[in-house]
């Protein structure tokens, strides 16, 4: 297919952030459909755009190409260390830290390096920021994700995120 360019994400990238997105959504209803849907496409392309028209300077996103094609993107924030955190019982609290909101990759372009590129760079980013740490969440049914993170990218879990759906 190509080599993997990693770049911010820019005007006109849209849709191929919505077709991630849907690809991304569809992967992961099927995992768990109680907690994941398929976004819906009418407005999808323009509420990109828009998202990403004018980020603030503790977001990044990043787009990965192949041959000129959004294969993927990255989105990821920068939180301050908290003037109080010495009062705090998690230490992170006290350092400049980076949470990934989201990582995705268009489903034909899956193993294919993209994955591993913009985490890459947005680790680079985040040493650059400071950050002694970054986070994310991701479901640990996805047959995909979980090895990517723990055994590709280096990561460890930390934790665990319980949720109780509440019925009227």
């Amino acid at each position: 297919m190509g080599d993997v360019q990693v770049r911010p994400v820019r005007p006109g990238d849209g849709p191929g952030c919505a077709r991630a997105w849907v690809d991304a959504g569809r992967h992961y209803a099927a995992i768990d459909a109680e907690q994941f849907q398929i976004p819906t496409g009418t407005g999808l392309v323009d509420w990109f755009e828009r998202l990403h028209a004018n980020l603030a300077a503790d977001r990044l996103v990043l787009v990965a190409c192949i041959q000129q094609e959004v294969a993927g993107f990255v989105s990821a924030v920068l939180n301050s260390a908290e003037p109080d955190a010495h009062w705090e019982l998690v230490r992170q609290l006290g350092q400049s830290r980076v949470f990934v909101e989201s990582l995705v990759v268009a489903e034909r372009y899956r193993r294919q390096g993209v994955g591993t590129a913009l985490m890459k760079e947005m680790e680079r980013w985040a040493r650059q920021q400071g950050a002694t740490i970054v986070s994310l969440r991701t479901p640990l049914r996805s047959p995909m994700s979980m090895p990517f993170y723990e055994e590709r990218m280096g990561y460890t879990r930390d934790g665990a995120v319980f949720r109780k759906r509440l019925r009227s």
